[in-house]
């Protein structure tokens, strides 16, 4: 009897949840969006950026720092890649800080909705029977799309990659 009760107390906060999030996504009145088109500007497992987080990029000054720090792990540091601030916004997700290789981050998608930009960003994890190696990693993903001014929302999701025995 209790582990029925558990049962349906688990399968009613995940149900709670997922209605949850369905209610605050924001979305276009037709419940869509538009897929916003975007070029990769750099993705690497080894940045030097060892925060989390996510970051719209609107300037030439704000671009020169954030890549300063993204690549501060590499010597000589790669050339500043070309954006047009005049006509271009950058998008980059940062992982973090991870204790062994196996991890990425990746943009996969863009959708613009009436309100805000919609960012779909994948967090890939090793699971518990891969090999990695041992070092510091630091997985970023940047991004450019044409000049915008609204809001950049971040959707996270995670997956694990299953490795055999």
């Amino acid at each position: 009897m209790n582990k029925k009760i558990i049962t349906d107390v688990v399968f009613a906060v995940i149900i709670g949840a997922g209605i949850y999030f369905l209610a605050a996504t924001p979305t276009a009145p037709n419940g869509g969006g538009a897929d916003v088109a975007f070029t990769n500007v750099a993705k690497d497992s080894h940045g030097g950026y060892g925060e989390r987080g996510n970051v719209m990029v609107q300037s030439e000054v704000e671009w020169r720092d954030l890549w300063s720090k993204t690549t501060s792990n590499q010597t000589p540091p790669p050339q500043l890649p070309d954006v047009d601030f005049e006509k271009e916004t950058l998008i980059a997700a940062f992982m973090g800080t991870e204790r062994t290789g196996g991890y990425a981050i990746e943009i996969t998608k863009i959708t613009e909705t009436d309100s805000a930009l919609m960012v779909s960003v994948k967090e890939i994890s090793p699971g518990p029977n891969c090999i990695v190696t041992m070092a510091l990693t630091q997985p970023y993903h940047i991004v450019k799309i044409l000049k915008t001014e609204k809001q950049v929302e971040f959707l996270i999701t995670e997956e694990v990659t299953e490795c055999s025995r």
